[in-house]
């Protein structure tokens, strides 16, 4: 792969804080839970990908599942709306589709 996980997995907290402004504080750690229960995961996706043996869609496809496990696990947190929890989600695994797709 032809990027630094633990970079991104930065690069995507940071992008869900953005998503979350003012209610970072109440989620910050439920976001930093859910993202590192969705690491392994996330892994084998982008290598999955890198290596060729998922398509471009299926790549997708992986994605907008883990954006639902995401905000399942975010929406655990009372403090946020259901706009709030998809923006969050949208902007960390936007982080991460990019990252993926620039390395392969």
């Amino acid at each position: 792969m032809g990027f630094d996980f633990s970079s991104v997995m930065k690069a995507m907290i940071f992008a869900a804080e953005g998503a979350f402004a003012q209610e970072w504080p109440q989620v910050k750690d439920v976001v930093g839970r859910v993202l590192a229960d969705q690491k392994e995961d996330l892994e084998l996706i982008a290598s999955a990908y890198a290596n060729g043996l998922i398509t471009a869609g299926e790549f997708k496809e992986h994605l907008e599942g883990e954006r639902d496990v995401f905000e399942a696990g975010v929406s655990m947190c009372r403090a946020n709306s259901e706009g709030t929890v998809r923006r969050g989600a949208d902007a960390a695994l936007g982080v991460f589709a990019a990252a993926v797709k620039a390395g392969v």
